[in-house]
């Protein structure tokens, strides 16, 4: 579904959770092929056509989409894929099954907002923990130095600032990192199920004891 004022539309049947909705009401699904996008009550195809590739999990941001591109006859090696106003390319490609994708229950490892783009590589011998990369407006892509190994993408903001889980020292527990390209990491603390750190406008976050909010964290 895509919502308008005072009116319901029918955007199309995606399979399992295979769908999400952009801050400006667009819907954009799979419907375990290809990828359409609906706004404003017209649905069309976001993505072109493979004879030999599938297009999954889309992830909008208003302006643009991240999916993933697999072979039709399985699903491996598996791509990170972007389509905006210049077309549909490849933003990550991975040999094997080393690209870790899903939606997760702390949010998708991988995730878009303004032209900036984050994701979560998996690491060797062990898909819950990974390398943390980054894609910028300008198109630069980066690997990350982390504090803690990247376990999902929680939230991006507009500016570039990113929340994420990722495993602590002790390696046994998840943490919630904060990160801004200006001031690098930090360690927000433990990682609670349920628990969320919301970033503001500025991308900065509450700082949280408990359930309840004593400061921002800039």
């Amino acid at each position: 579904m895509t919502w308008r004022p005072g009116t319901t539309v029918a955007a199309g049947s995606a399979p399992g959770r295979q769908f999400d909705l952009g801050p400006n009401g667009d819907a954009v699904y799979s419907d375990g092929t290809s990828i359409f996008r609906s706004r404003g009550g017209t649905t069309a195809r976001a993505v072109p056509d493979s004879a030999d590739q599938r297009y999954l999990w889309p992830v909008p941001d208003g302006s643009s989409v991240l999916y993933v591109s697999q072979p039709q006859s399985g699903a491996s090696p598996s791509d990170l894929g972007m389509v905006d106003s210049t077309g549909a390319r490849t933003l990550v490609a991975r040999a094997g099954s080393t690209f870790y994708v899903n939606k997760g229950k702390f949010g998708y490892r991988y995730r878009v907002n303004h032209g900036w783009v984050y994701f979560v590589a998996r690491g060797s011998g062990d898909p819950q923990r990974g390398t943390l990369g980054a894609r910028t407006p300008s198109g630069q892509t980066l690997t990350l130095s982390a504090l803690g190994r990247a376990f999902q993408i929680e939230q991006v903001g507009a500016e570039g600032a990113l929340v994420y889980p990722g495993w602590g020292p002790d390696e046994t527990t998840l943490h919630r990192y904060h990160y801004t390209p200006a001031g690098g990491m930090r360690d927000l603390g433990l990682a609670r199920p349920g628990s969320r750190s919301e970033l503001m406008p500025d991308g900065s976050v509450p700082a949280l004891v408990g359930d309840h909010v004593l400061g921002v964290t800039p």
